[in-house]
Parts: C-alpha cells; structure tokens; sequence
C-alpha cells in the first residue's frame, strides 16, 4: 500500500515541476469580414504579473469609450476569456483594465492590473449580469478610472463595476483573446465594435507573452528531462529579456511553466556564474513565490538525479556565494541542499546548523536538517522539531471526513464546531464516525497526514482539536500551514486565517491571538479537494521563537481531567 504521506511528498513535486507534454505556441490571426472580427488565439492567462494573449487594439488618448458585442468564444479551457481591453503597453506585465466573458460559463466581471509588474486583481461577479453569449460589453475611461458595464441588447446597460489602473496618456484599447490552454488555439467572434462612437479604421494584432511562454515550457521540459540544463537556463534568460524581466507568479491550467522552478534554475545560473547579486534575487524569489519550494527539492529524490557536472559547478559557485555573503540564510540553505544532492551529509548538516545560527527564528533550516537526519537519527530529529515548536501528531484528536463536494465543506456547520464529544459518533460523508485519538503516522515530520488517518480523502472536510497549556495570558502567534484551506476556532471563537493557496508549508499563515492563563481551545477545520491534506502548526513569540513552557495537550488528557 502506497503511504498517504508519499503521496503527498509526491503531490507537493508535481506541483512544483508542473509535469507537461511539450507544447510549442501557435501564432494566433485576426480576420474582419462585413465588421466581424474572428479572433484565433493562444495564451497561457491574462492574469498574475505577466499575460499571454492575442490583442487586437488602437492607441487613444484622454477619456474614451469602448462598445462591442462578444459573439462567441470556443471553450479551450474554462478560463479562456475575450472581452473588452484598455493596457498601458504591449509588454506582457503592463497595467489593463479587462472587461471579460469566460468560455465555460460566459460570466462577466472586471480584471485588471493596477500597475505595470503588480499582481492582477479581479471585480466582483453577481449572478445578476448574466451568463453567456453573446454579450454586449461596455468600458469608459475617465482618467484612471474605468467604468465597466454590460447589456443583452446593447440599449440597456447594467453596471459591473469601476476599478482604477494607473495609465498616462496614450493608452492602448481593444479586444483581448486568451485560450488559457498553451500551445491550443481558442477563436472568439466580435461586432459591432465601437470606439468613441465610431467603427475604428483600422486595428493593429498582436500576440503579447507568448514568445516567452514558449520558451519557458521549452527550457522547463528540458529541466524535467534533466538534460541540457546550460540549455534550459539560457531560454529562461531569454524569456525574462522577452517578457519585461517577469516571470509569472503563479502557474495555471496549460501555462507551461512554473515560477518557483524557473526561478530556481535561473538563480543556480547566475551563481554558477558568479552573478551573485542576480543569484540571490532569483533563489530568494524560488522560495517567496512558493513557501517550502526548497524542502520540496531536498526531499524528491528525483533532484539528486540532476547531471553530475552541473550540480558540482553550482556546489562551487554557491560555496564561492556563500563565502562572499554569509549572512543570507537562503543561501546557506542551498549550499546545504546541494551538499545533501552530492551525499556529503556532515557538511550539509554542518551547513543547516550555520543557517539557524544566522537566523534561529526561519523554520526553512530546522525542516533542512530535520530531513537530512531522518536517515539515521530519530532522536535528533525531534530535537530539532521541538526547538521549532512544532506540535506533535499525537496531540491532536481528528473528525471525518464531512462532505467538500462542490466546495461546500468551508462555509457548511457541521457538529464539531457546535459540540466536542469524543465519544459520540456523526454521520460523515460516506460511514459513521467519531474522533480518533493517539494519531501517528509512517513519517515523523510533524505534518498531520489526514490523508493517513481519513478515508475517502477527496473533496472531503476534517476537523482537528487540541489544547494549548499556557502558564499565563499572553500574546502569541498561531503559525500554520494547511492544506487546503483552514478556519480556526480559539477557545470557541473564530479568529481569522489567511486564505493561502499551495501545499502546506511551516508558517504558511501568521495569526496573531491572545492565549488564556491555563488551556486553550484550539479547533481547526480543514477542506480538501485533491492531493496533500494535512497540517503544520506551532506557537511562537512575535518574532517567530517558540515558547519553551507552553505545551500541546491531546483533548483525551484535558477533557478526561476537566
């Protein structure tokens, strides 16, 4: 039997290599018949920090408006999206004003990008504007505000919404075509397009980010490969120059690429190199883009798998890195992996130990070392899992799993969140249950594997309790890292958790709370729909130190002695 906590070791890695069939992207077209435009077109997304999409524009300047009655668009990928487009520029992380329909449903709502480089933001979507096609569409700029609106008859116009985008004059305005499905061509249809009143004369096509797209899956199906990696790092230097120095924040469905590893291998380029400063931007951002992006190389096997040569070129170059700036933590922590990658486990460990001595409060290095001495040293292990602060397996009680279907589970009251009785049994999603206590898994890392302990373990909600033993009131940060997302409850009261997407990672989510003198109540309610399922959690200072007189207590303990 496959452990729940391999799959979930193995769930984390596809999502950071993002596994892909190579793709090549194709050059979309634009055709205008009798004042129909028929738009084909490829692109990864209109959204993030860079887009990728067929634009069909002019250049005004001042107030202006745009109409035009979206016909269709072929459903590539539910995200694939046409609509109405203000953008500063043609380069791939500029600031835009998007008024769209999706393909899969035909909703209508507002995106934009604020700022050139910053990350896209959506409108809100009331059912009340209708779903799909065709639909009449409808942007007035007013400055640096744009008023959005839509229409079933072009007559009527019901408001959607106005958002602000920062654009000096000229700016661009058009139809925006995206099939969110690299290297698949979607067609949209458009008339009775209007610009300040007027059919425009003539509109200049253009694939914007699609040029670097392509060479990201490129250079990333040679990485997954492991070949070529002088290769892969040289298109992805070429794709950052094509693409306005961004590389995406996000992968999506068909992108063909992933940030974190692009920004990895980018990083390990320039150190090899001796770029340093360009080293330090790029595996910083690997991390900061993906929280444990770093923990998920050091515990795939597949990475110890890379050429020889290349991990021996970037051991020395991060050596050199390390010597010259030794005061960067990201760094040192490379420096340790790499050891780890070329079986020299004493100086990696040596390595991790320096890397909390630069700073004891980033849990990255103790997850390091704790996984580099998995390999023989159990007792250490929880030495270094204890200094974290990290709560046990066993201190947890777990319930269900409850039903998630249609994402429902999140906002759904079920019995734990109104009564703890952990002898009573409830109807979960498929079989009675009841809480389960003493929990351990196959893998002591501190991560509660509900995907060991729960069944089924899809589109599923659980419930996870314990009790905090504080010797007086105290303010304190909850650190947890869920996956999926996760509400809690602190002495019966709900305090919010950022929403954080991705696979659990230590300190994922920072929440500041007030602990009792005495026990606290901690209740946490986790959804899931697929892959990794579980928790990381700790109690530490405001400055990220545990606390070493606070303990984690099992609800059996405390409810058998209240």
């Amino acid at each position: 039997m496959i452990s729940g906590k391999f799959l979930l070791v193995l769930a984390v890695f596809v999502s950071l290599v993002c596994i892909i069939q190579p793709a090549y992207s194709q050059e979309g077209s634009t055709k205008l018949i009798d004042g129909v435009y028929t738009i084909e077109a490829d692109g990864t997304d209109v959204w993030s920090n860079s887009d990728s999409f067929r634009y069909v524009y002019t250049e005004v300047s001042g107030n202006a408006e745009i109409v035009l009655r979206a016909v269709s668009l072929e459903d590539t990928n539910e995200w694939a999206k046409i609509g109405l487009m203000f953008r500063q520029s043609v380069d791939a992380n500029s600031a835009y004003a998007f008024l769209l329909a999706r393909a899969a449903e035909g909703s209508r709502y507002f995106q934009y990008r604020p700022s050139a480089g910053a990350s896209a933001e959506e409108g809100p979507r009331p059912s009340r504007w209708g779903t799909g096609f065709p639909v009449w569409m409808r942007i007035q700029r007013k400055g640096d505000d744009f008023v959005g609106s839509v229409s079933s008859d072009g007559s009527i116009w019901e408001h959607v919404g106005t958002i602000t985008a920062e654009m000096e004059d000229p700016v661009l305005v058009g139809i925006a075509v995206t099939s969110h499905q690299f290297g698949v061509l979607t067609t949209g249809v458009v008339d009775n397009i209007t610009i300040n009143g007027k059919a425009p004369a003539e509109l200049k096509s253009e694939d914007i980010g699609t040029a670097a797209a392509a060479l990201y899956q490129s250079a990333l199906a040679k990485i997954w490969a492991r070949e070529d990696i002088d290769g892969a790092i040289a298109e992805l230097k070429k794709a950052v120059e094509v693409d306005a120095g961004i590389i995406p924040e996000k992968p999506g469905s068909g992108t063909g690429y992933n940030p974190s590893l692009a920004h990895y291998f980018l990083g390990a380029g320039y150190a090899i190199e001796g770029v340093h400063e360009k080293a330090i931007e790029y595996l910083q951002k690997s991390e900061a883009v993906r929280p444990g992006f770093l923990l998920g190389v050091h515990s795939t096997e597949w990475w110890f798998e890379s050429p020889a040569d290349f991990n021996k070129r970037l051991q020395d170059g991060l050596e050199k890195l390390v010597a010259e700036k030794d005061d960067v933590v990201i760094l040192s922590n490379h420096l340790g992996v790499m050891y780890n990658r070329l079986k020299d486990y004493n100086k990696a460990i040596s390595q991790f130990e320096k890397s909390i001595e630069i700073a004891p409060n980033d849990p990255s290095a103790y997850m390091l070392l704790a996984h580099t001495y998995r390999r023989e040293r159990e007792v250490v292990i929880d030495e270094v899992y204890d200094s974290l602060g990290l709560a046990r397996e066993r201190a947890w009680a777990v319930i269900g799993p409850f039903d998630n279907e249609d994402d429902t589970g999140f906002e759904t009251v079920y019995p734990p969140e109104s009564e703890i009785e952990l002898q009573k049994g409830y109807e979960g999603k498929e079989s009675l249950i009841q809480w389960q206590m003493n929990i351990s898994d196959t893998v002591n890392d501190r991560y509660l594997d509900l995907q060991y302990v729960l069944s089924p373990d899809q589109y599923v909600t659980a419930y996870v309790l314990c009790y905090i033993e504080c010797p007086e009131e105290r303010e304190v940060h909850v650190r947890i890292g869920a996956d999926d997302r996760a509400r809690m409850w602190l002495n019966d009261e709900e305090v919010s958790v950022p929403d954080v997407s991705g696979g659990a990672a230590v300190d994922q989510s920072i929440v500041p709370v007030r602990l009792r003198e005495g026990n606290n109540k901690v209740l946490l309610k986790i959804v899931q729909g697929i892959g990794g399922w579980g928790l990381y959690f700790r109690i530490t200072d405001t400055n990220g130190m545990p606390f070493d007189d606070i303990r984690y207590l099992p609800p059996a303990y405390v409810l058998g002695n209240e």
